[in-house]
């Protein structure tokens, strides 16, 4: 197995190479490239030491991730990879020049599709300071296209003020026959929408909506098949990342 600063001139098995020049990498900002037989696919994207955040955005289903770069003394100590809103940091310097060194990885991440973005947090005193080579993932996994969006529903708790979402991963449908009363909305276990309210199970529909702006509707739903139980003022808005 490969350890950080390694050369990997070729991905280990159970693993793929995706090279910079992917049209599904969205490059935000100025960016640069080199061509140079010593790098993956023989180009690397660039960046200058004089501008910061400039990010690299892109989304993959898989399970895990390594990135490719060269590492080199006077690169940026610092950039900031956030992978599903989690944030982490690796560098770019080393002892010495070094193309095609494994300078992150990322393991055991759910099966599923993931939403990366790249950002340099600090500068080097190199120019350029920051290249970005080549991803590596699972054998079997892919880079889904740039322009998709999962559309879900985003349902808001009004105390909290926080936003729960439909998720591939943990959503879980519950059959007709099903003594469940309870779905989990993409959230941690122990953190699930509940509803407390005694009721026979039926198909919950709205049957009546207003809209509030900003693409947000307010819902009055009929808990049981009478008028007995409602939940009023549910705000809903249809989201995509």
């Amino acid at each position: 197995m490969a350890t950080i600063g390694q050369v990997l001139t070729q991905p280990e098995s159970g693993w793929k190479r995706i090279e910079e020049t992917d049209s599904n990498f969205t490059y935000e900002g100025v960016w640069g490239s080199r061509s140079n037989s010593a790098y993956s696919g023989g180009s690397q994207k660039t960046q200058s030491n004089t501008v910061l955040k400039n990010k690299i955005k892109f989304k993959f289903h898989g399970t895990k991730i390594r990135i490719i770069s060269t590492i080199y003394p006077s690169y940026t100590h610092k950039v900031k990879i956030t992978i599903d809103g989690e944030e982490d940091y690796y560098s770019l310097q080393g002892t010495t020049t070094t193309n095609i060194a494994l300078v992150y990885e990322k393991i055991n991440l759910p099966l599923g599709l993931h939403y990366i973005e790249i950002e340099k947090m600090e500068n080097g005193g190199y120019d350029a300071d920051f290249y970005w080579d080549a991803i590596d993932i699972d054998s079997d996994g892919y880079i889904a296209n740039k322009d998709f969006a999962l559309k879900r529903l985003a349902i808001q708790d009004p105390i909290k003020n926080q936003y729960y979402s439909l998720s591939e991963k943990t959503l879980i449908h519950l059959p007709d026959t099903s003594d469940k009363n309870m779905i989990l909305h993409g959230i941690e276990q122990g953190k699930e929408i509940q509803l407390d309210v005694p009721f026979d199970k039926v198909k919950f529909v709205p049957y009546e909506s207003e809209d509030i702006g900003n693409g947000y509707k307010t819902f009055s739903i009929k808990v049981d098949n009478t008028n007995n139980h409602s939940v009023i003022n549910t705000e809903i808005k249809e989201v995509s990342k």
